[in-house]
């Protein structure tokens, strides 16, 4: 059996520097090399090198440069991890911070075993992903363009009674004479952007439940859509963010992975616990909360979820009903004793992503024929 000798590499726009561990405790840097096809090649040629007398790991931070050298060495037949950045060991009393130095200390901590992967998914859901996260894009875009004429309206002094962004809201401003062409000409120009961008957004949106609706969405989708709370959009999000619901063995590693629980800091006897981590997928962890909003309601079953319920099996019927009495009680339950509504819908939200693992358990083990 070979030796394994593990690579550090320090990916950026425009250069790659690697690092290589032969023992532990210990870093020799390789190189430097442009990150372009020319350069990707020349680092190909200095593995192929290394990989004729010892086995190969390699790893890089996941950042903006994406996956794409993972797969290109995936595809040249190396090992290759994503290492969440997040979760890399700091030294705190280390303030110089090269390139160099990023590159030894993965490798380093690589052999180690101290580094913590990610899932990295295929092309084609990464597409996909991508697409949901670019609605997210498209919905700020369209708040802040919304702000924007509206401050511009109250600065000159004109003021809408009602609702803002209704109907007749609309149809007010398109009824605006603000008596100079160039302020005309102004609200016309951020009108006509939230128009953009609301076409843009109800476009994007038919497109996200067409795909809900092939083969592969289908059944996820249905399975998330029968709690209350939950959308196709909503549950695009994520099935897009969260990929592999079986790599989490029990729920309470889902929560932590989308920074849904409690920090602690604790010492001796003394048990202190503040507000949520907060350090994993911000977009998941938004859309539970908007759905647990939802549990504030009297827990009856609607038409609507009664027509969602009757679309998937009959093993997955009974956690959303379990959950939507659960969830109602906890909440005034948590009210009752003090807690604020934030607190109290973000407590709301992590229970309710327990009965979202529990079903999209049953689902993918079924489909994959795990036990």
């Amino acid at each position: 059996m070979r030796m394994i000798n593990y690579i550090g590499l320090d990916v950026h726009k425009k250069s790659i520097v690697m690092a290589l561990s032969k023992e532990p405790g210990r870093a020799d840097l390789i190189g430097e090399y442009q990150n372009n096809d020319k350069g990707v090649k020349t680092l190909i040629k200095k593995l192929n090198q290394f990989s004729e007398t010892h086995e190969l790991m390699i790893c890089y931070e996941a950042g903006p440069c994406g996956y794409a050298l993972m797969r290109i060495l995936v595809n040249h037949g190396y090992s290759c991890e994503i290492a969440a950045p997040s979760l890399i060991p700091m030294q705190v009393g280390n303030k110089i911070k090269t390139d160099k130095r990023d590159a030894m200390k993965l490798a380093r901590l690589y052999r180690a075993g101290e580094l913590t992967f990610i899932m990295v998914p295929d092309d084609k859901r990464e597409a996909v992903r991508d697409l949901v996260r670019s609605r997210e894009d498209v919905m700020l875009d369209l708040k802040k363009a919304k702000q924007r004429l509206n401050h511009f309206l109250i600065r000159h002094g004109f003021h809408y009674s009602g609702t803002n962004w209704t109907y007749g809201h609309f149809k007010w401003i398109n009824q605006l004479d603000l008596g100079d062409s160039y302020l005309n000409k102004t609200l016309y120009y951020y009108h006509n952007e939230i128009e953009f961008l609301t076409m843009q957004l109800n476009d994007m949106d038919r497109e996200i439940e067409e795909i809900g609706a092939t083969d592969e969405y289908r059944g996820k989708v249905r399975t998330l859509c029968a709690f209350r709370g939950v959308g196709i959009l909503t549950a695009m999000v994520i099935i897009s963010e969260v990929i592999d619901f079986t790599r989490f063995r029990n729920p309470k590693e889902l929560m932590a992975y989308l920074g849904i629980v409690p920090s602690e800091y604790s010492s001796g006897g003394a048990v202190k616990k503040g507000a949520i981590t907060k350090c994993g997928n911000k977009r998941v962890r938004r859309v539970l909360i908007e759905a647990a909003h939802h549990y504030r309601h009297k827990p009856i079953v609607s038409t609507k979820m009664k027509s969602d319920l009757e679309k998937v099996k009959p093993e997955l019927q009974q956690a959303p009903i379990k959950a939507l009495n659960r969830l109602h009680h906890r909440y005034y339950h948590l009210l009752l004793k003090g807690k604020n509504t934030q607190i109290t819908v973000v407590a709301i939200a992590r229970e309710l992503l327990g009965f979202l693992w529990h079903n999209m358990i049953i689902l993918e083990t079924q489909e994959t024929g795990r036990c």
